[in-house]
This record gives C-alpha cells, structure tokens and sequence, in this order.
C-alpha cells in the first residue's frame, strides 16, 4: 500500500493493483428506552470517555449481531433491563469521527429501580422535562433524544413531548 492523495484527501492505494483502501466505518448503537410514566432511562458511564456523565445505554455491535440485538444487549449489560422490541430511530454520525450511531426506540415496563451493569456508575429513570442535559455526554445522544422527543409521545400520542431544548 503506498499513500496517494485522491480526491483532495490522502488514501492507501495497492501498489500492484490501484485499488483504493477507504477507512471502515464502525458501527455503534443507542437505545433509548422509555415507559408508560414518560421517563427515559439514562446511565451514568463508568468508563472514558465521558465518565461520569449521562448517557442512553449504547456501545459498538459485534461482528455479524444484528444491530438492534446489539441495542437490546447494550441495554441489558448497561442497566440489567430487559427491554421490548427495538424500532429504529435515527443514525447520527459526526465529522471527522469514523463512527456511526445507530439509535433504537424501546419501551420497558415502569420498575422504579433499575440497577447499572459494568459499565455504568448509575442507571436512573428521568421524566422527559427533567432530562439533565448539561450533563449528557456525546452531541450525537442529545440530538438523538432531542429528534425522539420531537415526535410526540409513544405512550399517549394526543400529546407531544415538548422538552426538547432546540
């Protein structure tokens, strides 16, 4: 492989053959999981980066899982939360980064307790106007939430949600 610029942009291209090797994409998913009482759940992470801050349940797919599988165990391991079927939500990526986010919508029944897996120092229960987002980590999660909650509420559809800050 030897470096070419193609494009306007630097690119490792086979010597022997001219084909052009372009950076992978990783995919990541998000789940953002809500129930009937109009909460949202969120994990504290416990892990850089962003330790300590707020975010929805989510990390890296695994080779060959379907991605809303992999939003369903990123939910388990991150909350010990069984949650219901994952609906597609949004796919947020952000420049310069080589990952795109998958984002899926799920709803869990109302426990008032949820308990944080390994990689979270708390998992917790917000009503949607009480969402800390000051304290919510990754651009991609806040819009996420934001588009999400623009939609209007999953539970009582006569009532938007309304707490999105633009």
């Amino acid at each position: 492989m030897v470096s070419r610029v193609l494009e306007g942009k630097n690119r490792q291209v086979c010597a022997a053959c001219k084909s052009v090797r372009y950076p992978d994409i990783v995919a990541a998913v998000s789940a953002i999981v809500y129930d009937s009482r109009d909460r949202i759940l969120l994990v504290k992470r416990a892990i850089e980066p962003g330790y300590g801050r707020w975010v929805i349940p989510g990390g890296y797919a695994e080779s060959g899982e379907a991605l809303d599988r992999a939003a369903v165990r990123e939910v388990q391991e991150e909350a010990h939360l069984q949650a219901g079927d994952a609906v597609l939500s949004g796919v947020y990526s952000t420049a310069g980064t080589h990952v795109a986010t998958i984002v899926y919508a799920m709803p869990a029944e109302p426990y008032e307790n949820v308990e944080a897996g390994s990689e979270s120092l708390r998992a917790r229960w917000f009503p949607f106007p009480e969402i800390p987002w000051e304290a919510v980590y990754f651009e991609s999660t806040r819009q996420a939430i934001r588009d999400w909650l623009k939609r209007g509420s999953p539970t009582r559809t006569d009532q938007p949600r309304n707490c999105a800050p633009e």
